[in-house]
């Protein structure tokens, strides 16, 4: 083999193995989506120095930012610029990234063609960055409460009509991861 392709490798864990390994690694999988952070802090700018393609595995959350309704409402908002669904947007977002390729699970030829619709139109730079920022200050978020974001979020949620939206999301991702 002359290059390699690991999943769900660590930076530490590539490091490694590419230490026992005259060939490159060439490819991590990882599950990465709109609602799903990096892997651990820096994962994607250490793929991108070292030249590795992160593949995105679960690009659509499991299916539920191909859900009609799925209540993400920056989603919704760029879904009726662009004439596209929310699950488009989300994976256009994700293969907009340099060195990202998803590989989105499909059980029927509908989802197909949707996730098809995906490809051959880019998100204007402005939009891009915005999900970037959404997906960044969602996830601090997230991490920043930890363990106390389930006795704390519904309190949150109460006082501050803004963090009932992020409830609602972080309990469906809860349901299903």
């Amino acid at each position: 083999a002359k290059q390699i392709g690991v999943s769900n490798f660590s930076i530490k864990l590539m490091e490694k193995a590419q230490a026992y390994s005259r060939n490159k690694i060439a490819a991590n999988q990882v599950e990465y989506n709109f609602l799903r952070g990096e892997p651990e802090e820096g994962f994607i700018d250490y793929c991108r120095k070292k030249g590795i393609t992160l593949i995105a595995y679960s690009p659509l959350g499991e299916g539920i930012l191909g859900q009609k309704g799925a209540g993400i409402e920056i989603l919704d908002m760029l879904a009726g610029k662009y004439k596209k669904t929310p699950a488009q947007i989300a994976l256009n977002w994700l293969i907009s990234q340099e060195n990202v390729i998803t590989i989105p699970k499909t059980t029927n030829l509908e989802h197909m063609k949707e996730n098809l619709g995906a490809l051959g139109w880019k998100l204007e730079r402005k939009d891009f960055h915005l999900l970037a920022e959404y997906h960044k200050t969602y996830w601090t978020f997230r991490d920043f409460l930890g363990r106390q974001f389930d006795r704390t979020s519904t309190l949150i949620a109460d006082n501050f009509p803004q963090a009932k939206k992020l409830k609602r999301i972080y309990d469906k991702i809860k349901r299903r991861f």
